[in-house]
């Protein structure tokens, strides 16, 4: 069978080709035995026999924390820590310069990985002592307004010494072949292009796709990017160096560095190039210190933790990953097309097979261990010229060396996703963190490729006691109503201590979704046990774990007079947490854009969706909270890329509890796929190329991410309401205007009623900050489209929308390009714009603007239901969220740096991995009406790109693949055919 998930609406017959990215769910009707190449990381033995190898234990590595003095503090019990780089302060005045370097080395990340694993990561050459690499370091601590000069040396090794410890698809543009074709070979692995996400800096120093190189030594044709430049006024560095720019021009914040190359971001990415970057300004300064140099805090308290001071002033950063590793039994069942030279039993593992949910062959039409769609299969046939019969449907281009016929059999393909099981947070997964009963400003960023997170805490299951045990009765008599089914479970031992009902963990047996819940004497033992759900497929009796300190506690997502309002009722599998084991709250006090203009509490809340049939976005993640506050649909929501700086008060937590981080985003986002959502009790998939249940305090699992362990002396309660009264000032003082005034901004920045744009808008007519006077904008008409590429891959573009009224008026308007087409976005230096941007996929996007932060002024739901921003992602954003079946407008200005230099413009061809002249790739489509060009194609030209930037998904594998182009500030001299010469924006 197929999971059910809603499609597009309206009519829209075009993007029917789209279908479910997250494949055929099959379980129960399994294909060939071992016929997927999906892995899994290692979890113990599964119901085949096959061992993957020594599961990974949740919670018995420390989290890595930050050190300035070489891990002497900060250190872990693996010997890990992250670095804060050593600054130069006198070799350029008026800047901190850095010296970094990029090498391949290894580092073990838990206790029960069998050895370590390959990373691929940045090192600080400044210490005066011997590198010493670290997961996540070195992070850079920077001050606003102070620029930061980085010498940035590729150390990696010459090719083929250099190849990455992942696969590369080499159909990807920049990792096959280059302009000069085969004799020169192949772009090389060792390249990198590091990008400062987040930062207002000179477009030289921005890190876009194409300014990477390579190392010295390197004898490939292709040395560097053709974008590539050194900083102007520093020395050249020579072969296999960059010198960078950072100008810190911008309010406090926490950014990341991390690798931008063309065709192997998504991997390097992964492979572990990504560091941390904090910029601090006076304003966050003197709430964290008691003063008032700024005029934001006249009453002269410590309103923001402080975390005990030192490295930790700014907050605790929290940096979350997914990955998976390599298991024992890759080869031998869940793999067997991995290349060990790509990684051995504990090294990282990647997807590289494209599984295509369909299948030519099996009497279902579907393939059960699918994947993604594969575009000749499915209606309508959009990339065939014609319409052969079945089965010789094929892509427009065969898949190097495959049968065109099976997109499976190509070794090593791009996939649409990366969707990992082990949660990894600064570098160690599953850890736990030792706190006070205080409060703690923690610094979080999703770095996943492509997974999405709703962050909430709950006590851990224990229920505060020790030592209950209890026994399951199974139904195993055939033909009985309940066969198969958990009829009871009998405690054996009531245990002592319980504060609050403990959890009960129902797993093993064969089957799935048993539950249960515990009632007790309050300071004392386990009274009885009720069964709640008897689940199904049991064949035996299954193991019961009472208050296991490695699990939340779960409960049925069913109405429930106690619950709170917001908790789900939707009967979905696993449940959802017990409301009445909620830790502390989430006071969120920023984004990656700096600080909110005001406080927002976030209530621990499991995701909600839209359930209204009557809503146009029915099955989305709910967004209702700017309407609505008690309409919560998530907590601590974050696709990749995004921050939230929050602060998190333990005061109230009982000294001796562990609070655990949990996550339940939908994976993929609105539309989820089982196979990728790992928790304890989860239903045994591996019939579909899925992992086997999940045990009682093992992985792989996506829902518990790390522990809290409270211990000490209970702290004062924290002062939310004088950071209340403080916010909104330090907002106005540190942060640039709002382009649209709306209710909810402090002081001159506010607006009496909210001003919001309506669904079919072209414009919008608004009063300006002061409210002085009007101002009209027309909007630029943006889309999201996913399609087929050539190959017969999924693909989610950025385009236009049309308008055409020659159109068939049964597809959508939204025209996808690709990152090789002529730019359109662009910008005169200090020129606000305002987007529209229509969504016709059906995935939700982090879309990533460089250079820009935007305002979101609203989104609308294609019924016209006009949504405000959430309170969460008020203020500023560079990764805004976009879902599926809306419109967002956002508004934003494009100016550029001041710096001591001169900037020269980016003048490159449009697709530098083809000769000059040549025409293959280019969409050839007006973006203002959607037709066809009326004159020549689109030829490959140099284009003076002016000061280059890009915009992109944030979603690594869609951004690859090819969801991105160009932004450009000043200068354009656009170049191409000549329809494209006549456009602007």
């Amino acid at each position: 069978m197929r999971k059910p998930r809603f499609l597009l609406l309206l009519g829209l017959a075009s993007m029917l080709a789209i279908l479910l990215w997250g494949g055929n769910l099959a379980f129960g009707n399994a294909g060939p035995v071992g016929v997927t190449w999906y892995a899994n990381s290692p979890s113990g033995i599964g119901p085949t026999g096959s061992n993957s190898g020594t599961p990974l234990n949740k919670f018995i590595d420390s989290l890595p924390g930050l050190s300035a003095d070489g891990g002497v503090t900060g250190t872990n019990n693996l010997g890990q820590y992250i670095p804060i780089a050593v600054k130069d302060t006198t070799t350029y005045p008026g800047s901190d310069y850095y010296r970094i370097g990029i090498v391949d080395y290894t580092k073990k990340v838990h206790t029960n990985l069998p050895k370590a694993t390959k990373f691929r990561g940045y090192v600080d050459l400044a210490t005066g002592a011997a590198p010493d690499p670290q997961y996540l370091g070195p992070v850079i601590v920077a001050e606003r307004d102070r620029p930061v000069r980085v010498l940035m040396v590729n150390q990696l090794a010459p090719s083929p010494g250099g190849t990455l410890m992942l696969p590369v698809d080499i159909t990807l543009m920049g990792a096959g072949e280059g302009p000069l074709g085969a004799p020169a070979g192949y772009y090389t692995q060792n390249r990198t292009s590091t990008h400062l996400h987040g930062a207002f800096t000179p477009w030289i120093s921005d890190g876009t796709p194409h300014q990477w190189y390579t190392p010295a030594g390197e004898t490939s044709a292709y040395l560097t990017g053709p974008s590539f430049h050194n900083v102007p006024d520093m020395p050249d560095p020579g072969a296999g160096s960059q010198t960078i720019y950072y100008t810190n021009q911008q309010s406090g914040r926490f950014m990341f560095y991390h690798d931008h190359a063309v065709a192997i971001t998504r991997l390097n990415v992964y492979a572990g190039m990504a560091a941390g970057y904090i910029i601090h300004d006076p304003v966050e300064d003197d709430l964290i210190d008691g003063t008032n140099n700024t005029g934001v805090n006249p009453g002269l308290q410590k309103i923001v933790p402080d975390n005990g001071g030192g490295v930790y002033k700014w907050g605790i950063p929290l940096i979350i990953q997914d990955k998976g590793f390599v298991p024992q039994d890759v080869l031998t069942l869940q793999d067997d097309r991995w290349n060990l030279a790509w990684g051995a039993y504990g090294d990282l593992w990647f997807p590289h097979i494209y599984e295509p949910n369909q299948s030519l062959t099996d009497p279902t039409g579907l393939n059960a261990y699918g994947r993604w769609d594969f575009g000749p299969w499915v209606q309508p046939n959009i990339l065939a010229p014609e319409q052969p019969a079945a089965p010789a449907l094929k892509a427009a281009l065969p898949l190097p060396g495959t049968d065109v016929n099976n997109p499976q059999n190509y070794l090593t393909s791009t996939t649409p996703e990366a969707f990992m099981d082990t949660m990894m947070v600064n570098g160690t997964c599953y850890p736990y963190l030792n706190v006070e009963p205080k409060a703690y400003r923690f610094r979080i960023l999703n770095a996943s490729n492509d997974r999405f997170l709703n962050l909430q805490l709950y006590l851990d299951a224990s229920g505060g006691g020790t030592g209950a045990t209890a026994t399951a009765t199974v139904d195993t008599t055939v033909g009985s109503p309940t066969f198969g089914q958990v009829t009871a479970v009998t405690v054996t031992n009531p245990g002592s201590g319980f504060e609050r009902p403990p959890g009960i963990n129902i797993t093993g047996g064969g089957g799935f979704g048993a539950m249960a819940y515990a009632t007790i004497t309050l300071h004392g033992g386990i009274t009885g046990i009720v069964v709640t759900n008897p689940g199904s497929g049991y064949t035996s009796a299954p193991t019961v774990t009472v208050g296991a300190t490695t699990e939340v506690s779960m409960v049925q997502a069913v109405p429930n007079g106690s619950y709170p309002p917001s908790w789900p009722k939707d009967g979905r599998d696993g449940g959802v947490p017990d409301p009445f084991t909620a830790g502390p709250k989430f006071i969120q006090i920023g984004t990656e854009g700096g600080i909110l203009p005001g406080v927002t509490v976030r209530d621990n809340q499991p995701v909600n969706f839209d359930y209204d049939r009557g809503s146009a976005t029915f099955g989305n993640v709910l967004n209702n909270e700017g309407i609505d506050p008690a309409a919560k649909g998530v907590t601590v929501f974050l696709g990749p890329a995004e921050r939230a700086d929050v602060i998190v008060d333990f005061s109230s937590v009982a000294p001796g509890t562990n609070v655990i981080l949990y996550n339940d985003a939908p994976t993929p986002v609105p539309g989820f796929q089982p196979r990728y959502d790992y928790y304890t009790g989860n239903p045994d998939l591996t019939d579909t190329g899925g992992a086997p249940q999940t045990q009682v305090g093992i992985g792989p699992n996506t829902r518990t991410i790390m522990q809290f362990r409270v211990a000490g002396t209970p702290a004062p309660t924290f002062d939310l309401a004088a950071l209340q009264t403080a916010l909104p000032n330090a907002y106005v003082l540190s942060q640039p205007p709002p382009l649209v005034p709306q209710t909810y901004y402090p002081g001159p920045y506010s607006n009496p009623v909210d001003q919001h744009a309506t669904i079919n808008a072209t414009s919008m007519t608004y009063t300006t900050v002061g409210g002085a006077y009007k101002n009209t904008r027309q909007f630029g008409q943006k889309a999201i489209t996913e399609i087929f590429e050539v190959y017969g891959r999924l693909s989610a573009r950025l385009g236009y929308e049309t308008f055409d009224p020659t159109a068939n008026p049964a597809r959508s308007n939204g025209v996808g390009f690709a990152y090789i087409d002529p730019p359109a976005e662009k910008f005169q230096r200090g020129q606000v714009q305002f987007w529209k941007i229509t969504h016709n996929g059906v995935d939700t996007h982090p879309i990533h603007i460089h250079l820009n932060n935007a305002q979101i002024i609203n989104r609308v739901g294609w019924d016209g239901a006009i949504k405000p921003p959430e309170p969460f992602e008020r203020g500023w954003k560079e990764t805004i969220r976009m879902n599926p079946l809306e419109v967002i407008y956002i508004a934003q200005k494009a100016d550029l740096p001041t710096v001591p230099f001169g900037v020269p413009f980016s003048v490159r061809a449009l697709n530098p991995a083809r000769p000059l002249g040549d025409l293959e790739g280019f969409t050839n489509i007006n973006p203002l009406t959607g037709l066809p060009l009326g004159t020549t194609p689109t030829v490959n030209l140099l284009t003076n790109y002016g000061h280059e930037y890009v915009w992109h998904c944030h979603i690594l594998a869609h951004e690859e693949n090819d969801m991105m182009r160009p932004l450009v500030v000043t200068g354009l001299v656009p170049s191409g055919a000549l329809d494209m010469l006549l456009l602007s924006n």
